[in-house]
């Protein structure tokens, strides 16, 4: 099979992105960081139709992996069910890592962090009777925001994109950062992640600084940028994968209920549909 002349960019583009898909999904990853961030090791989290993703992180990326839970909430994920992540999945990760130790661990939240969550993490990293004691944070990572932030560079006359890492703290514990932004091309201007310290003693320098590191991990996209955290991200493709299922598997009930005829209903051979005899 030759492919059309008009089509090698986009055969050219499947190819690429479909053998860093297998690679992911191999646990291979392309490039990590080098420097250590300023958290040992973390914990996203996000929440869609029922189904909540955790994707653990360590190593600069190293150690990386997502597991997804039943969840009877659709914004929030219950006390018991990150409790029972955490005690699950963190002794493998303490025992990935080089330092064989967790004396720092973040619960990074897509969108807001309820109460319940945060004591979760705090009962799961208990039941682990870790023999030293964790600091625990949890900062909430906001893809868009009610106020609109954005920052902007001076260039003499008018304004101009800034450069992308730039960030900037309303406070001590709320900032954005530019994980887009010059040199990257982009149609009209960057627009920041807003960040908040909801638990936990963190700076905001340095969740700022870690979600622009882990932001610089575009495994699914080498070729580009992504303006999320790769963990973050990961567990957004792994709901937006769920979601899709279950779309389809309500689009075939749907197709088969219309397919379906009531036998109480249907006519029998003797017996036309106005229910006359023929």
């Amino acid at each position: 099979m030759q492919v059309p002349s008009t089509a090698t960019g986009d055969f050219r583009s499947y190819i690429r992105y479909l053998t860093v898909g297998l690679l992911l999904a191999s646990g291979h990853k392309p490039w990590v960081l080098d420097e250590p961030l300023k958290y040992d090791a973390s914990v996203a989290l996000d929440v869609l139709g029922g189904t909540a993703a955790f994707t653990f992180m360590a190593d600069g990326g190293r150690v990386c992996f997502t597991k997804l839970y039943n969840s009877r909430g659709k914004e929030r994920v219950s006390r018991s069910i990150v409790s029972q992540a955490i005690a699950q999945n963190v002794p493998a990760l303490i025992e990935a890592t080089s330092s064989k130790r967790l004396d720092r661990f973040v619960l990074r939240r897509d969108g807001v962090c309820f109460n319940c969550e945060w004591t979760g993490l705090n009962s799961g990293i208990e039941q682990l009777r870790l023999p030293y004691c964790t600091q625990l944070a949890a900062v909430e990572v906001h893809k868009m925001n009610s106020c609109g932030f954005r920052l902007l560079a001076e260039g003499g006359d008018r304004a101009l994109n800034p450069e992308v890492g730039a960030w900037h703290a309303f406070n001590r514990d709320a900032g954005v950062v530019c994980t887009t932004g010059e040199p990257y091309r982009l149609r009209g201007t960057a627009n920041p992640l807003y960040c908040r310290i909801a638990y936990g003693e963190m700076s905001i320098e340095e969740a700022l600084r870690d979600i622009f590191w882990l932001s610089l991990l575009s495994w699914p996209v080498p070729d580009r940028y992504i303006r999320l955290p790769i963990d973050v991200k990961l567990c957004d493709d792994e709901l937006s994968v769920v979601a899709a299922q279950l779309d389809d598997d309500d689009e075939q009930s749907d197709e088969e209920n219309e397919n379906d005829t009531d036998p109480l209903l249907a006519p029998t051979p003797n017996q036309s549909a106005s229910g006359g005899r023929t």
